[in-house]
């Protein structure tokens, strides 16, 4: 589809969602008006029994390159295609350069590529652009941990477009945070991944830095795999009081 268009921009819907009608209309408002390469805006969820919430975003504003790469990592950000307008001339040949093997988190990579050429980036919750419909079909609901390549792959591809573009050292500590917490994520859904040795790779590089509590206990469970049903207790109990 990305090579056969030829707009201004590009926008991405999925088969089981759908845009309010004015939609397009109001990130093309906002991306002319500020002359920006990106524009993310609020989404509307809706799960599966019909019930729609709104979804908005963490952070406002217009960001320049580097804020909002820290803010995809943080999660301030909204690291899917879905709901954003994007100047078609930010994709080349980094932008879906992933081993086909890689079924999560390609959108992050995206965004990533995506937000490293952009220069104006404008995130909105007075605009409403998308509505994104729970499917317990869909990938991310069926997906089966029972290998950890995906996972290295797309790290690992996180990693090179950042050395590719200097720009590793500066976020090294979020890099590192992220990975852990996908990692953990992977072992939280099959055990025996725990003893994968890129696990301890990406353990032994991530002591250099420092991370808030939850991270920490992470990097505890990869050094003590014993603690492994502690910290899974302790996650899921996280997840129920955040509900």
């Amino acid at each position: 589809g990305l090579n056969h268009s030829n707009g201004e921009y590009i926008n991405f819907v999925d088969a089981d969602d759908y845009i309010p009608p004015t939609s397009l209309e109001n990130l093309y408002f906002k991306a002319n008006k500020y002359k920006l390469d990106i524009v993310q805006a609020a989404t509307i969820y809706r799960s599966s029994d019909g019930i729609e919430t709104p979804s908005l975003l963490l952070r406002e504003g217009i960001l320049g390159s580097n804020d909002f790469i820290r803010g995809l990592f943080l999660s301030e950000c909204d690291g899917g295609p879905h709901g954003n307008l994007y100047k078609r001339t930010l994709f080349d040949e980094n932008t879906f350069n992933l081993p086909s093997v890689v079924r999560l988190g390609e959108d992050f990579y995206m965004n990533l590529c995506l937000g490293i050429k952009a220069k104006k980036i404008g995130l909105y919750n007075d605009i409403t652009c998308y509505c994104y419909a729970e499917n317990n079909q869909s990938v991310t609901h069926t997906y089966r941990f029972d290998s950890l390549v995906p996972h290295k792959c797309q790290l690992e591809s996180i990693r090179r477009i950042l050395i590719e573009n200097e720009l590793f050292a500066i976020f090294a500590p979020l890099y590192y945070k992220r990975a852990l917490g996908a990692l953990a994520s992977a072992c939280f859904h099959n055990k025996e991944l725990i003893y994968d040795d890129y696990i301890t790779k990406i353990n032994k590089e991530s002591s250099l830095y420092s991370y808030d509590f939850r991270t920490t206990l992470l990097r505890l469970m990869f050094n003590y795999p014993q603690l492994y049903f502690l910290i899974n207790g302790i996650n899921n109990l996280r997840k129920k009081i955040s509900r």
